[in-house]
């Protein structure tokens, strides 16, 4: 934590910038992984419906 304290505002400014893309980025891969596997759930659940 020392090298943080003594590193420029610059470079802590864009390792906030990167930490907050890689945190969108993640987020909206969890989003679309999550959506998919609904998706995927209620196909299944939709097959089992019309199989009767």
């Amino acid at each position: 934590m020392v090298f943080l304290a003594a590193a420029p505002k610059v470079k802590v400014r864009q390792f906030a910038g990167l930490l907050q893309t890689v945190v969108a980025a993640a987020l909206f891969f969890l989003a679309s992984l999550n959506q998919f596997y609904r998706f995927r759930l209620a196909r299944r659940i939709a097959a089992g419906w019309f199989s009767f």
